[in-house]
């Protein structure tokens, strides 16, 4: 009877722990997709488009940099501690960019702001990767990535609202109440102790929990070497440069080409963000049955497909195919992401895993930001070839009042000339989509694992 009791008690303890993880992730989700869908509105009223890449780029160049250690020091001193703490720094910067000036400002402030962020995904996953162990991991993994999805469905929409009525600095500060919620529920219910009790045998390549010894040494220093944590990282590195071809750039498709407001931009990022969930929480359920190597294959060519149709777009394309690309690469992005992070935490040990998930999360912010500022040079490049002499074009078609006192002959020249720079953009981005499918063939065709055989 006893038995049972506490059972139930450590049930009840780890639903709060898993939902502020869940909270955690819902803030670092919104981040992504509110900013770009605000973006536009912040570049109109501060300028300076030329340094729209860096305002994402040094935001997730930042969280890159952070998140191997933030790893090491969760395997060190406890996943709790480090987690607030990098909360604590995220809020911190997030207070400060609503109160940014100009564009150079926000990118400063968003440098501290992903200095924190880079604790929150990484170390929320290993959490969970801590409590759960086997096919129940991969639910539980494939649900906190769809939290992402599902709170992203929120960010656009809300970044929209936000925009059109109490104005840019609220997308920043609505992180507040989100990550001070998480910090007290972990505090209250995270009790860490010295050894994992879900660490059982089976679980990575050497079995079960391994203490610190010096062979525990060797396995550390060599875990990164294992085949599968090399797929996934290649592989988040790739799907992080492909997703901003979405975040960031199919929004200005869509107010500067098709014409559409904010609103517009945020329901095709809407469309990414519907289908993210779906795909990972079927991805969860099916990992353990199908394998990583064809959840990781059909993934990548979902965001191949998806990145081919926005390089179909020309001219005023209809909002359909836009749509079309966004729910493909939503949905391949949740299959991938999902895939490596449980097939990645399945082949290490407790005491490597954070730095273990730390290492996918690290591939796929690195990807991110270099993806975000290299497709940001063929854009301004693109657009100096393409509308040579004219000051400012994306601006003046982002936002309303400039863009309705242009003449005719000017906003049709203007359109015709971003959406061939954005048809570049969205070329260049195909090449991501189809490193995430070759990726999906470096997973073992059939490997035991503690969630089944992949």
């Amino acid at each position: 009877m006893q038995d049972t009791t506490t059972h139930q008690a450590f049930k009840t303890r780890r639903r709060w722990i898993l939902l502020a993880c869940l909270l955690g992730m819902f803030m670092a989700a919104i981040e992504a997709t509110i900013v770009g869908t605000a973006m536009p509105a912040i570049v109109a009223e501060l300028g300076d488009v030329g340094l729209l890449g860096w305002v994402f780029s040094a935001y997730m160049v930042a969280q890159a940099l952070t998140i191997p250690l933030y790893g090491r020091l969760a395997d060190l001193h406890g996943r709790g501690k480090v987690f607030s703490a990098g909360v604590l720094i995220f809020l911190i910067g997030s207070t400060l960019c609503g109160f940014s000036r100009s564009l150079t400002q926000l990118i400063v402030f968003r440098v501290l702001q992903g200095m924190g962020a880079g604790a929150i995904m990484p170390v929320s996953m290993t959490i969970v990767g801590d409590l759960y162990k086997g096919a129940e991991r991969g639910r539980v993994q494939g649900a906190l990535s769809s939290v992402w999805g599902i709170s992203a469905v929120i960010g656009p929409l809300l970044g929209a609202l936000i925009v059109s009525t109490t104005g840019w600095p609220l997308v920043f500060w609505l992180n507040l109440p989100v990550g001070l919620a998480s910090i007290v529920l972990l505090a209250l219910f995270l009790k860490e102790p010295s050894t994992s009790p879900f660490a059982g045998a089976g679980d990575g390549p050497s079995g079960g929990y391994q203490a610190a010894s010096p062979a525990a040494t060797v396995t550390d220093s060599a875990w990164w070497r294992h085949r599968v944590i090399i797929a996934g990282n290649l592989g988040s590195l790739a799907i992080g440069a492909g997703m901003m071809g979405v975040i960031v750039f199919m929004p200005i498709w869509v107010q500067c080409v098709d014409g559409m407001g904010s609103a517009g931009a945020g329901s095709a990022l809407a469309v990414m963000s519907l289908s993210w969930p779906v795909a990972s929480t079927i991805t969860g359920r099916w990992l353990a049955a199908q394998g990583s190597r064809r959840m990781a294959i059909a993934g990548g060519a979902l965001l191949a497909l998806g990145c081919g149709l926005l390089a179909m777009l020309s001219g005023a394309s209809a909002l359909a195919w836009v749509f079309a690309g966004s729910a493909l690469i939503g949905a391949g992005m949740g299959m991938c992401n999902t895939t490596y992070v449980v097939s990645v935490q399945s082949s290490a040990t407790h005491h490597t895993r954070g730095r273990a998930t730390a290492s996918v999360s690290f591939s796929r912010i690195l990807g991110s930001g270099l993806g975000a500022a290299v497709l940001g040079i063929i854009l301004n490049v693109s657009i100096a070839r393409h509308l040579p002499g004219i000051v400012d074009p994306v601006e003046r078609l982002m936002d309303a009042t400039r863009r309705s006192a242009l003449a005719p002959g000017d906003l049709a020249q203007m359109s015709t000339g971003v959406s061939a720079a954005l048809h570049q953009v969205f070329l260049f981005g195909c090449v991501f989509g189809f490193a995430a499918l070759a990726v999906g063939w470096l997973f073992p065709h059939k490997r035991r694992t503690a969630g089944g055989t992949q």
